[in-house]
């Protein structure tokens, strides 16, 4: 009995290329939040995602046990900002991609939205970037920025 899968093999490269396509979507609304940060906050900011795993345990026998056993991820990429010039980071967001992409959930606090395509993501970070407590940690993340560049020693010339 023969068995035919050029038609599924088809169907499979097709959702490929849609998951390609749908990384690129998430990807540029990305970048147009990170270069809209760094016009907006006057400093060079990056937007960069780790991997969130589950919180250790605090009891020190089972911390131990713990050190042992490969981390739990949560399923969330946590998404900061982050400025390279001094070292300074701040969550932001975070992201859970389905397999496919879209839907993808983005968490802030106890804000939770689902987004089925990169106009309905562009919208839900658009919401984080209007919410008054996203403002006030920019201006804490900008100052402390600012802070660490006063206290940076400049390379001054010696004179001789």
């Amino acid at each position: 009995m023969a068995f035919n899968f050029d038609d599924l093999l088809k169907q499979g490269k097709g959702a490929a290329e849609d998951v390609i396509q749908n990384r690129k979507e998430v990807k540029d609304v990305l970048h147009d939040l990170e270069l809209s940060l760094s016009k907006f906050l006057e400093i060079e900011v990056k937007l960069k995602e780790y991997i969130e795993y589950v919180e250790a345990d605090y009891d020190p026998m089972a911390a131990l046990a713990q050190r042992f056993k490969p981390k739990e991820k949560t399923g969330f990429d946590v998404v900061k900002i982050v400025s390279e010039q001094v070292e300074i980071s701040k969550e932001v967001f975070k992201l859970k991609r389905s397999d496919d992409i879209y839907p993808i959930k983005v968490v802030r606090d106890r804000n939770h939205s689902i987004a089925d395509d990169q106009k309905e993501f562009a919208s839900a970070i658009g919401e984080i970037a209007s919410n008054s407590q996203f403002h006030l940690q920019l201006n804490s993340f900008k100052k402390e920025v600012e802070e660490k560049l006063q206290e940076k020693p400049r390379n001054v010339p010696r004179s001789e």
